[in-house]
């Protein structure tokens, strides 16, 4: 395992962590950065990849007062998301 995931690999390109950008990847990809900066009272926003074959360990985020969005830019077949017990 690597990076923190049960098997596979799983890592996170991050344009803002706690409110601080990170400008080389704002200048790598600016469109999506002017998207996410356009978004009032956005604290924290990146992308999470996965490696083939990926199982990420049952994890939670800091706080509960977090609304955490996912949204698959390419989904082989076979693959899920599992929230609580769904």
């Amino acid at each position: 395992p690597e990076d923190g995931a049960v098997s596979g690999a799983w890592g996170v390109y991050a344009f803002c962590l706690a409110e601080e950008w990170i400008e080389a990847h704002e200048r790598r990809c600016p469109r999506t950065a002017a998207l996410l900066r356009s978004i009032d009272g956005l604290y924290t926003a990146g992308f999470s990849l996965l490696g083939p074959r990926s199982r990420l360990p049952l994890h939670f985020g800091e706080s509960q007062g977090v609304l955490r969005c996912h949204l698959a830019l390419r989904v082989p077949p076979g693959c899920g998301l599992r929230v609580g017990l769904e």
